[in-house]
């Protein structure tokens, strides 16, 4: 049986955006068994009291029978140097929690921090968030990644990123790009150049 992977950023005692991964917990499900049963992630997300000043990392393993719920202290990654990985036929529509597929694509990563992951001639994710292109005016998503991540949606509901099919050949006519997933946040400062791509 499949497992899932849900990551929730605590801030101060609170679970951030939790509409948003609860609306994608009862998707997965619902897509993935035939009487499923709904995850209340309000009612089995309980922060022990002894971690609530700090970041923490929320990690949901969970199917349609149970979750198992843990808290990690959580500190941002600096990913400064993508390299561009052909994905072939990877797929990862849901959140799974095995990541092999993935975990074995980040291994040609050389000297660079994480991986672009490509599919079909198209611009992804990278190991582990969405990405986005800056013109030096507007941001632009895939429009098809590999994981429609949380803050992602957050991002192009709040009209920050607009969605567009990204052909490798046209990641070096941007300027910059950034990364963002559930726990980095969705600040779109945090760029870097284009340049620190590498082919």
């Amino acid at each position: 049986m499949s497992q899932f992977l849900e990551s929730i950023k605590i801030l101060d005692g609170v679970p951030q955006n939790l509409i948003y991964h609860q609306n994608r917990v009862d998707k997965t499900l619902k897509d993935n068994y035939i009487n499923f049963q709904s995850i209340k992630l309000d009612e089995i997300i309980k922060i022990p009291q002894n971690l609530c000043k700090n970041v923490l990392k929320c990690r949901i393993i969970y199917n349609n029978e149970d979750a198992i719920v843990s808290f990690t202290p959580y500190e941002i990654l600096k990913i400064e140097t993508l390299k561009i990985v052909d994905g072939l036929n990877i797929v990862y529509d849901y959140k799974f929690a095995n990541r092999d597929s993935i975990n074995i694509l980040f291994k040609q990563k050389d000297n660079c921090d994480d991986i672009l992951i490509i599919k079909d001639g198209l611009v992804t994710d990278t190991s582990f968030a969405n990405i986005a292109f800056s013109d030096g005016i507007n941001w632009f998503t895939p429009k098809k990644p590999l994981l429609q991540g949380t803050c992602r949606e957050r991002l192009i509901y709040m009209n920050k990123i607009i969605p567009r099919e990204i052909e490798v050949a046209e990641i070096f006519q941007y300027k910059y790009f950034a990364i963002f997933n559930a726990m980095r946040g969705e600040n779109l400062q945090d760029y870097y150049s284009i340049g620190n791509i590498i082919a």
